[in-house]
């Protein structure tokens, strides 16, 4: 943790247990999250409504990170590089499950 810190540029990583805890539950949060998502992807007209719901959430947890970013204050690129892309990602799985929702519709109105 201290040499990817370190790399980071952000210094001498604090020898806190919280520390410690925090960036270890977080890494197992992040675990989660993809395989959540990696199994939502194997089938994704049939988690629709799931897919909704997690494009949202990135959307609302990018703008999270984005203001926790900016009040840290964290380095320039930590801030562009983290709630940004996840806002972006979140708007894309919305547009993709309303386009494959609306082919789904229409191919059902032409049967």
């Amino acid at each position: 943790m201290n040499a990817t810190h370190r790399f980071l540029g952000l210094g001498t990583a604090p020898a806190e247990p919280i520390f410690e805890y925090l960036t270890r539950s977080l890494s197992a949060m992040y675990f989660a999250h993809g395989f959540i998502v990696f199994l939502v992807s194997t089938d994704v007209r049939r988690y629709w409504p799931m897919v909704k719901w997690i494009g949202a959430m990135n959307i609302f947890l990018g703008a999270i990170l984005l203001g926790t970013d900016c009040s840290a204050p964290m380095p320039l690129y930590w801030t562009c590089m983290e709630g940004p892309p996840i806002i972006v990602v979140g708007s894309i799985l919305l547009w993709l499950t309303r386009r494959v929702h609306q082919e789904d519709t229409s191919s059902t109105r032409k049967i």
